[in-house]
C-alpha cells in the first residue's frame, strides 16, 4: 500500500514539473505579440502619425528569424538589427535608410531620433509602446490587421 502512494506522488510531482516547463512567461508571451507582425506607427514623440502619407502606412516590423526590422516611414525604408532580452528590454543597431528625398519626411525624421533611445517595449491588446530609459513613452504603434 505504502508503494502505491509514493508511486502516485512521485508521479504526480514529475508530472507538474512537466507542466511547468512548457508553460510560457509573461515576457515569452510579449515576445511572440512583438515579432512577425505588422506595426503602425501611431503617435512619435506625442505627435500623432498620419495613418498614410502618400500611398503609405507608416508601419514598423521585426522580423524573428534574422533578428532584424524594418520601417516604413511613408517617404524612405529603415532597417536593421535589434536585440531582445528580458523584462522587455529592447535596443536597436544602427540602421540603415535609403535616401529619397521627400515633401514630409517627418515621421522618417522622429523615427530616426527615437530608435536610438529605446530601451524597453510595453504590449497591451494590440498596441506597443517603446519606452526610453527612463520608461518615458517614445513612441505608440497599433497592431496592423
Amino acid at each position: 500500500m505504502k508503494y502505491y502512494f509514493w508511486t502516485a506522488l512521485m508521479l504526480a510531482s514529475v508530472l507538474l514539473m512537466a507542466c511547468s516547463l512548457f508553460k510560457k512567461s509573461e515576457s515569452d508571451k510579449s515576445v511572440s505579440k512583438l515579432e512577425n507582425v505588422t506595426w503602425r506607427i501611431a503617435e512619435l514623440e506625442g505627435k500623432a502619425v498620419p495613418a498614410e502619407i502618400g500611398d503609405r502606412v507608416p508601419s514598423l516590423t521585426f522580423t524573428s528569424a534574422e533578428k532584424r526590422y524594418s520601417a516604413v516611414t511613408g517617404c524612405n525604408g529603415i532597417g536593421g538589427e535589434y536585440k531582445l532580452e528580458k523584462d522587455n528590454k529592447l535596443t536597436f543597431s544602427r540602421g540603415m535608410s535609403t535616401q529619397m528625398w521627400c515633401e514630409n519626411m517627418d515621421v522618417e525624421k522622429g523615427l530616426g531620433k527615437i530608435i536610438p533611445l529605446v530601451k524597453s517595449y510595453e504590449i497591451q491588446n494590440d498596441r506597443l509602446e517603446l519606452k526610453d530609459e527612463a520608461s518615458k513613452v517614445l513612441a505608440i504603434f497599433v497592431l496592423m490587421p
